[in-house]
């Protein structure tokens, strides 16, 4: 039959495709490992940003709930005097926050802390952090 179109004609096609080298497919799965490395890396850097953004949510977080012990806990002159002491020497005002913060918490103050108490806890941690100063020897002049 000459006269029968093409497209009736049956082809015999292999439908299963040869089996592909083995070296090909190591060399895929590398390239796909490499590729699933490289997007881990891209997705740990965005969630670092987000981790950082979080613990700076949780610093401010504890300095507010440190902020609203120590309210809570001195008289208005102590608030002042400590706001003072925080603009001098803001390390010393912080170490004193937090004892007072500990000593808070565990129901060691009884009651509030006005400003002459303040000033006697000052007063200890200044000598505590005060720097020695320890004279080596004599010298004679004139």
């Amino acid at each position: 039959d000459i006269f029968t179109p093409l497209h009736f004609i049956p082809i015999a096609k292999s439908h299963a495709e040869p089996p592909q080298p083995r070296i090909q497919m190591d060399e895929q799965d590398a390239w796909r490992a490499r590729r699933a490395a490289e997007l881990q890396a891209q997705a740990g850097a965005g969630s670092g940003v987000q981790q950082q953004q979080q613990q700076q949510a949780q610093q401010q977080q504890q300095e507010e709930q440190i902020r609203l012990i120590i309210k809570q806990v001195l008289t208005p002159s102590a608030q002042e005097r400590l706001a003072n002491v925080k603009m001098v020497k803001p390390e010393l005002a912080r170490m004193v926050e937090q004892d007072l913060v500990k000593a808070a918490t565990s129901g060691q103050l009884g009651g509030k802390v006005d400003a002459d108490r303040l000033k006697d806890i000052l007063g200890k941690y200044a000598e505590a952090t005060k720097p020695k100063t320890t004279v080596t020897g004599w010298t004679r002049i004139g």
